[in-house]
């Protein structure tokens, strides 16, 4: 069912699906939050009565540093606030999350679909998945990224070739190797 809105229900709707970088917040960075937001999309269906926002085909949002593109995302909402969000990439292109945080890294993670849970610290990538948080880089079949505790936990797809593969990055920054250097007799 597509329905027409006024401005504000579809300004009301297009801050929920931001919010999908929400699980974040915990290493996001603080000017994210109070942020423009812009969504753009081929096709958008809302639902105000059913609290569903459906965002279709080359779907873009950026708010701040976080940035999501894939080629679908679906936001729920309960009472008004955001409840999940699930964002699907299509059969070519993978679903991509990215977010600078406070520690100055870039977070990104990509996968066939992400999943975002209000009250929850994680962030889900299912199916071909990928995250590097700016000092170590995992692939997987599934990764569960919390985004509070700092915690990875990578699984197979039960398949010989789908192993779990981790990359420690190697440190990049020209001070912290300066100084060790310095530091060596």
């Amino acid at each position: 069912m597509f329905t027409k809105f006024n401005k504000t229900s579809v300004l009301t709707l297009s801050i929920l699906c931001a919010l999908c970088g929400y699980a974040a917040q915990a290493l996001s960075l603080e000017s994210d939050r109070s942020a423009p937001i812009e969504i753009e999309a081929d096709q958008v269906d809302l639902d105000q009565s059913k609290g569903i926002a459906k965002y279709k085909g080359n779907v873009s949002l950026v708010q701040g540093s976080i940035n999501i593109n894939a080629h679908s995302i679906q936001v729920y909402a309960k009472n008004g606030q955001l409840d999940h969000a699930n964002i699907q990439g299509s059969k070519d292109t993978l679903a991509r999350f990215e977010q600078q945080t406070q520690a100055g890294h870039t977070m990104s993670g990509e996968a066939q679909s992400i999943a975002l849970e209000q009250g929850s610290s994680e962030i889900i990538f299912k199916g071909t998945a990928t995250v590097n948080d700016g000092l170590n880089k995992i692939s997987g079949a599934l990764i569960h990224y919390n985004t509070e505790q700092h915690k990875i936990i990578a699984n197979n797809d039960g398949k010989e070739s789908g192993r779990v593969k981790m990359i420690f990055l190697p440190n990049t920054d020209s001070t912290t190797n300066k100084t060790n250097q310095e530091q060596q007799p």
